[in-house]
């Protein structure tokens, strides 16, 4: 299992890094950031080794199971 997932979304230009077992998310480098924003480029999406990824727009309804409220 993966301990660390890049996460962005679009409308934000940072990409964040999300370290599962510290429970923390940061903004990455600059250099991570150049890199990432490399394979951004056009609004596609990039997945790889995650198999569920919602964005809501707000916690409270992702903690009840509702995800389709972006």
């Amino acid at each position: 299992m993966a301990d660390v997932i890049m996460i962005g979304v679009p409308g934000d230009s940072k990409v964040y890094i999300a370290d599962l077992k510290a429970g923390t998310v940061t903004a990455m480098d600059e250099a991570g950031q150049a890199a990432a924003n490399s394979l951004r480029a056009g609004d596609a999406a990039y997945v790889k080794g995650v198999n569920f990824a919602v964005a809501v727009d707000a916690i409270e309804p992702a903690a009840a199971g509702v995800f389709d409220t972006h």
